[in-house]
Parts: structure tokens; C-alpha cells; sequence
């Protein structure tokens, strides 16, 4: 009796039960794969969707799903084998804390407080191929966060229980970032596809106390903002090098992506000013989603014929000429005018072996700079949306 493919392959691993502990861990690494601030590059998250993420966000150069093609590179989605439809639901679960202290005679004051929230990030993506086009579509978060860090925390003095740099009311926020993106891609040869998407961004941002646009000893308190919109684009091309290399060294291919900032309109914010009970007022802060510049390289054992995958992603994300991030935390009026974060690069690496028809491993790594500048800490205490190193599976 001849052996199947998928049979030879899994013979040749030396363990037909691999195939189901693979299976296994790919159930559990999906299930983690939506820790917030596992997923973030400053404000934005590294990948969409679960095939995405478990490559580390590893994608400009290759097209292994619709979501992470039109996330990282709308020309991947010309590669897509076939027809697509795709969904997904993280559960972010991200668990933070502060502790400061001050002195103060006679003793030293010392607190920590913790935040523990859960923030929920759905996708949903579609691939259809048309001749040499292919559409999509992809909707989805793609950025977020939240803390909630009481003003009080447990103290090792005895009778000090206030956490010094949360004052007497604590300090909370919750950012949502929703894109919808339509998405056209073009082959224009067997080696050669460019793609195109329009973003329309929906954004909403709470931070309590409120202090954008305001002086630092009146920042508003019990605030609130509505969602408000804007709108950018992403252009892309990827490119197999198999035409340019000779024959030992075929399998590699390179991609190119230009994501525009996303302009959207300012957040009005209203409430007290000083304090809960202070006086009604309002404000209004801009907020842009920053551009972003990748470049990224895949390699595929052309012995293998496609089973083996490797990734490699380089992200440069201008924080620094964003509005809402680029100016210095506190100005010469006494306002503030936004987050005073950094530039910085992002590098994502991803490896995929496909080990039978139905059942594929994934893993992935991603670092990246911190954004935020030493001296605009304080600044930032609410707004944990940051790690440099991540490691995933599925």
C-alpha cells in the first residue's frame, strides 16, 4: 500500500504523534496570542489575526492569510493560494503596575499599585480572486490598551497607603483603534504584484485625568470623548527574486510597504477642570495614527515546496512627526500638547512548517525600541502600550 504525502511527511519528523502534539500546542498558543501588551509597537498592534500574530507579525514578504496580507502588505494578497474568509476574537488581558515614591521627613514614601483590565480585539477578513485581481477586505482592531491604576496602593510604611505619583484620584484610560480596509491588488507578472488599501480609522480615547491641551495643574477629570474618524492609505509590492538569483539560490522574495498616517479628526473632550466637582469645561487634542515604513524578506526551500517558510520584517514607525506624539510632553505655555514619544524600529521574525494537509506550526519573535524618552515617564504612566520583546506560537 503506497503512503500519502501528508504520511511521508510526518514519517520523515520520525513521529506520527508529533503531528497531534503540534496540534495541541497550536490550541494553546491561539489561546495566549492576545495578551495587549504582547501585541503592541508603542500604540499599534504588530499583527492581525491569529496566523499573523503566531509568525511574530512577520509578513511584508510572504502571503500565508488575507488578514496579515492586507495588515502588512496588501500586494501579499495576490499570493493567497485561493479564496478566502476569516475571523477572529482575541481576549486582551494586560496586567501592569506602578509603584513611586517621595521623601518626606520623617520617613520615605512608597507605593505600588496594580491595573488588571481586559480589552477585546475582533477581525474579520475576506480574499477573492478575480483574473489577475485580487480583493479584500479586512475590519478589525488594530490598536489599543487600557489601565486603571487606583490611587491608593499597598505601602510597606505602616500608615502611608497613597501611591505619590497618582495623586488623590489615581489615574485611568482606554484606547480603541478600528480600521476598515478595502483592499485591490494587481499581478502584474508571475514575480511582480502590487497592492493598494484605503483605511477609514475609528478612534476613541479616554484618559482620566485628561491633560492634552491643558495646563499641568488643571487637567480634567471624569472625562469623556465620542468616536471620531479619519482616514489614510497603504500601498505595497512584492517581489520573487527566483528571476534575479540563479537557480541555488531561488525561494527568496522581498516586499515594500509605505502605510500613511491616519488623519483623523481632534478628540473633544469635556469635563471638570481641577477636579470631579471642578468647573465644566472643554478641550479638544489631535490624535494621528503615525506613518510606517516596512521592508521585509522570505525564504522558501524550494525542496520542501512550500512546507517551510521563513520571515523576516524591518518596521520604522514615526512617532516623532505624529500629531498627539511628537511634541515634547510639556511646552512653554504650560500645556500640555501630547506624548513626547521617540521614533523606532521594529523587527519581526517568523517561521511556519506546514506538517500535514490540516495541521501547520507557527512561531515568531518581535522587538522593538521603547518610544518613550526617559524624561516624559511621568507623562506617561497611563498609557502602557509598550514591549520590546515577544515571542509567540501557533
Amino acid at each position: 500500500m503506497s503512503s500519502s504525502p501528508a504520511t511521508k511527511r510526518l514519517r520523515r519528523l520520525g513521529a506520527a504523534s508529533f503531528s497531534a502534539i503540534a496540534a495541541a500546542g497550536a490550541i494553546a498558543g491561539g489561546a495566549f496570542l492576545g495578551v495587549a501588551d504582547a501585541r503592541a509597537q508603542g500604540v499599534i498592534f504588530r499583527g492581525m489575526g491569529a496566523v499573523n500574530e503566531s509568525m511574530g507579525g512577520a509578513g511584508i514578504a510572504t502571503s500565508l492569510d488575507s488578514a496579515g496580507a492586507i495588515y502588512t502588505n496588501p500586494a501579499a494578497l495576490s499570493g493567497l493560494p485561493q479564496n478566502e474568509v476569516s475571523f477572529g476574537l482575541s481576549a486582551l488581558m494586560p496586567e501592569s503596575s506602578v509603584e513611586s515614591y517621595a521623601t518626606a521627613a520623617p520617613a520615605l514614601t512608597r507605593a505600588r499599585s496594580e491595573s488588571k483590565q481586559t480589552y477585546y480585539a475582533p477581525s474579520f477578513s475576506v480574499a477573492r480572486h478575480v483574473d489577475n485581481w485580487t480583493f479584500g477586505c479586512a475590519v478589525g482592531a488594530i490598536g489599543g490598551a487600557s489601565a486603571n491604576y487606583a490611587p491608593n496602593g499597598a505601602s510597606p510604611i505602616p500608615g502611608v497607603a497613597k501611591n505619590p505619583i497618582l495623586g488623590d484620584y489615581g489615574k485611568t484610560s482606554k484606547v480603541k483603534i478600528i480600521e476598515l480596509m478595502p483592499t485591490a491588488s494587481y499581478k502584474f507578472r508571475d514575480w511582480l504584484y502590487v497592492g493598494v488599501t484605503g483605511v477609514v480609522g475609528c478612534f476613541s480615547l479616554q484618559v482620566d485625568p485628561m491633560p492634552f491641551g491643558l495646563s499641568t495643574a488643571a487637567p480634567l477629570y471624569r472625562s469623556r470623548t465620542d468616536y471620531t474618524f479619519g482616514g489614510g492609505f497603504n500601498v505595497g509590492v512584492l517581489v520573487s527574486l527566483d528571476r534575479f538569483l540563479r537557480k541555488s539560490l531561488h525561494g527568496f522574495k522581498t516586499g515594500l510597504t509605505f502605510k500613511s498616517p491616519v488623519w483623523a479628526e481632534p478628540f473633544r473632550f469635556s469635563g471638570g477642570s481641577g477636579s470631579p466637582t471642578g468647573a465644566y469645561e472643554e478641550t479638544k487634542f489631535k490624535f494621528t495614527l503615525p506613518l510606517v515604513v516596512g521592508w521585509g524578506l522570505s525564504y522558501t526551500p524550494p525542496v520542501l515546496k512550500g512546507d517551510l517558510i521563513f520571515a523576516l520584517d524591518v518596521r520604522y514607525i514615526d512617532y516623532a512627526n505624529t500629531d498627539g506624539f511628537k511634541p515634547s510632553a510639556v511646552i512653554e505655555n504650560g500645556r500640555v500638547a501630547g506624548l513626547g514619544w521617540d521614533s523606532i524600529l521594529s523587527v519581526a521574525v517568523g517561521v511556519q512548517y506546514r506538517l500535514a494537509e490540516d495541521v501547520t506550526f507557527r512561531a515568531g519573535y518581535c522587538w522593538s525600541e521603547n518610544p518613550i524618552p526617559g524624561d516624559v515617564q511621568f507623562a506617561n504612566v497611563s498609557a502602557p502600550l509598550f514591549v520590546q520583546h515577544v515571542a509567540s506560537v501557533g
